[in-house]
């Protein structure tokens, strides 16, 4: 993505695989102030281990009350 986005204060990781939301995390120059993740239960029953990685470095999770439990 675009250099001058790699020093966002927010970002926003939508809901794709996890090992692209961990990508984006990566190319961040620096930490950011917020973190945002936007999963769903496919990404729990399939990508697991990586969905956890990347939930260690997120401030903010959304997941609707079925995946919650």
């Amino acid at each position: 993505f675009p250099s001058h986005d790699k020093d966002a204060d927010v970002v926003m990781l939508g809901n794709l695989h996890p090992i692209v939301q961990t990508g984006v995390l990566n190319q961040m120059s620096q930490k950011p102030k917020l973190v945002v993740l936007d999963t769903m239960n496919f990404w729990m029953d399939c990508a697991l281990p990586e969905l956890l990685d990347v939930i260690k470095r997120v401030d903010v999770i959304t997941i609707n009350d079925e995946e919650a439990r």
